[in-house]
């Protein structure tokens, strides 16, 4: 009897920790300064975010018709709608 309780010990044990770990890894966390957070999303693999969260890193953003632009001094980057690249 005391082999089947450390074994279901160990399983839950197990299964808190993937469940832990599988919830750590949908929801990215990005810090911006010393305090403020901006909450991401996994997607295939990589951690996503708002592409808004640039305006907070000091880039004046703006909407195009394809998507959206940042400027940041003399830089420019295009982000696509639908796409998680961009071209500067």
């Amino acid at each position: 009897m005391a082999r089947v309780s450390r074994a279901a010990a160990a399983i839950g044990a197990m299964i808190a920790l993937l469940t832990a770990a599988d919830g750590a890894a949908q929801e990215p966390v990005l810090r911006i300064g010393d305090s403020e957070l901006v909450r991401g999303a996994m997607i295939d693999g990589a951690a996503a975010y708002p592409a808004r969260t640039l305006e907070q890193l000091g880039f004046r953003v703006a909407n195009a018709p394809s998507g959206l632009i940042a400027v940041l001094g003399g830089d420019t980057l295009h982000f696509w709608d639908t796409s998680p690249y961009f071209r500067s």
